[in-house]
């Protein structure tokens, strides 16, 4: 055989490269394509840009309509989040000192088992040596 099983490659004027895959676009359409998707995206931006300043204005005329100086305004976002960072802060400490009785009750009730259990270990060992020694000696 001349191919060897080897698809046919397309020609130069761009019919198909073999099976499966049909004719390439010329590059003339695909610049043609960048350039519509790239005014669309233009327009896009564009119309965001104008909604995003008549919110701006929005905003502003409304401060200016409830007597909010852009400087009082900051102030109060300041005060704002100086709360927030002490509640968190609280609320951070109130956790951490849950975990740490958590913690510390966990650790005495272990130790208090422990001691139980070298305290019945000691009876039980006590009790065992009375039995032998009464065992070894015959009451008579």
């Amino acid at each position: 055989g001349s191919g060897g099983g080897l698809a046919p490659v397309a020609s130069a004027a761009g019919q198909s490269l073999g099976k499966g895959l049909g004719a390439l676009p010329s590059v003339g359409e695909l610049q043609a394509q960048m350039n519509k998707r790239r005014a669309e995206a233009e327009v896009a931006f564009k119309k965001n840009q104008a909604a995003l300043a008549q919110q701006r204005e929005t905003e502003k005329q409304m401060a200016e309509a409830a007597g909010v100086a852009p400087e009082d305004a900051a102030r109060r976002a300041a005060h704002l989040k100086e709360q927030r960072d002490k509640i968190l802060a609280k609320k951070r400490a109130e956790r951490e000192a849950k975990a740490k009785a958590y913690d510390d009750a966990k650790e005495q009730g272990l130790a208090q088992m422990m001691a139980e259990s070298q305290e019945e270990n000691r009876l039980a060992s006590q009790a065992a040596s009375q039995q032998a020694s009464q065992q070894a000696s015959p009451q008579g």
